[in-house]
């Protein structure tokens, strides 16, 4: 049951189709074979019996004009071309000139035509069957003769192999065909279910706005009616969660900004304060600060889950691109590697979510791996791989596809700084403009990360 539960639902059709087709064929020709078998052996006896008779009845009638030459009377008797004949009594017989030469009938059949009682019997003799029909013959002095007709069977086996044959031909036949009509209805239960897999797929991914199309089957169409009352509900309250967390985020600004502006005033006149007083200060400061990245990159993100972010893709030469950034965030020239990279490499950004995703992950760097070492580029056909290493302690396999998802965190970071977004941010605007991001281990030390952005074709 377990290795059948392993079977692809489709297979396990078209196999019940086969199996069921392959049954139903063989039972009915197996009937229809041994009907025809038993008809055509009645049929060939009951003419074997009537020849019998009539060759029978010419010798009687020798017999009845005195003769006494068996031989005779077989030669004139109308014997079957395909058979041969015996006659005598007990002690002397003779034999159609067709017999094969020391011939003896069956000696039950000699038994009961002396006891004058006709009988017919099947027996093989020399690797071929023959039907043997004894009739009983008696003379005017009532001496029982025993006629014994022999008739080859050989038409009729070969008559019965080749409906064999045609009966297992339509076997195969059929059983095709139920896989065929088994993997056609396959294909028609399992498009919906298609259907519904490829609508599970988009809604995992992030497309809640996917849907099934609507089915006329009635039982699928309440699992297709399901599934999309369900997609809807989990779309309405995700819009719910991402509207309140951007409004909760655009409500605290107002608030921060006041608490900001009053630390600034304190600043001023920081002179009256004492040094733990400058540190206390010093720290809200920090704080606030870190607070409005987190702020910023909640609306930035609720924006960007509510689906109404686009991307605008503009064509840069990579290098020029990179190098800018680059110098945008202080970091030296001799970072960048592989600056043998051809100048007409055109990649298709959008130039603000591109540096946002960039710079997200420089500082992801510089907060959880003390910094980016190098900076390096992969080209290919269609993509061009951008790939940021750092000098931390890189990050577990188990944990580069979880550290991707809004506010995670990797093993031991829980106490740096960072809101948690910062990953998640670039994946998403790399998205937008048809890239990703993944993250692997640095050749040196540490952890790669790499960005995957559109390369423009010639």
């Amino acid at each position: 049951m377990r290795r059948l539960a392993s079977i692809s639902l489709r297979r396990r059709t078209v196999l019940a189709g086969a199996t069921s087709a392959f049954l139903l064929a063989g039972a009915s020709s197996t009937y229809v074979f041994t009907v025809t078998r038993s008809n055509l052996i009645e049929q060939i006896k009951s003419s074997a019996l009537q020849q019998s008779y009539l060759v029978a009845n010419e010798v009687a009638r020798a017999l009845e004009t005195g003769s006494s030459q068996s031989a005779t009377m077989l030669a004139l008797a109308p014997i079957p071309n395909s058979g041969w004949a015996v006659l005598g009594d007990v002690e002397t017989w003779s034999a159609s000139g067709v017999a094969p030469e020391g011939f003896v009938a069956p000696p039950h059949i000699i038994q009961l035509t002396q006891r004058k009682v006709t009988a017919q019997q099947v027996q093989e003799v020399g690797g071929e069957k023959l039907l043997f029909t004894g009739i009983p013959i008696e003379n005017n002095s009532a001496q029982v003769f025993s006629l014994v007709i022999a008739m080859s069977l050989r038409d009729i086996h070969t008559s019965l192999r080749t409906i064999l044959i045609l009966l297992l031909t339509s076997v195969a036949f059929i059983t095709f065909g139920g896989g065929g009509l088994g993997l056609w209805l396959s294909r028609r239960l399992m498009e919906p279910l298609h259907l519904l897999s490829e609508a599970s797929v988009r809604v995992s991914a992030g497309d809640l706005g996917a849907r099934m199309p609507e089915i006329n089957d009635g039982d699928l169409a309440v699992i297709a009616d399901n599934f999309n009352t369900m997609a809807s509900n989990i779309e309405s309250r995700f819009s719910r969660e991402v509207g309140f967390a951007a409004q909760v985020a655009h409500e605290l600004r107002n608030p921060l900004s006041t608490v900001k502006t009053a630390l600034d005033l304190v600043r001023v006149d920081s002179d009256v304060l004492s040094p733990s007083g400058m540190m206390g200060l010093d720290a809200m400061s920090t704080k606030i600060g870190e607070l409005e990245i987190l702020l910023a990159d909640l609306i930035e993100f609720a924006r960007h889950e509510s689906g109404q972010d686009r991307a605008s893709l503009q064509e840069f030469g990579v290098t020029r691109l990179i190098k800018t950034l680059i110098q945008r965030a202080d970091l030296p020239s001799t970072i960048l590697v592989h600056k043998d990279l051809q100048e007409d490499c055109v990649v298709l950004v959008d130039p603000r979510r591109f540096e946002r995703a960039f710079t997200n992950v420089l500082r992801n760097a510089e907060i959880h791996a003390n910094g980016v070492t190098s900076i390096g580029f992969h080209v290919f056909e269609d993509l061009v791989a951008i790939h940021v290493d750092d000098s931390g302690d890189g990050i577990p396999a188990v944990e580069r596809i979880r550290v991707l998802e809004p506010f995670a965190r990797g093993i031991g970071s829980a106490a740096r700084p960072g809101s948690g977004l910062g990953l998640a941010i670039a994946l998403q605007h790399l998205r937008l403009m048809g890239g990703t991001l993944t993250i692997g281990d640095s050749p040196t030390q540490g952890a790669r990360v790499t960005l995957t952005i559109l390369r423009k074709f010639a």
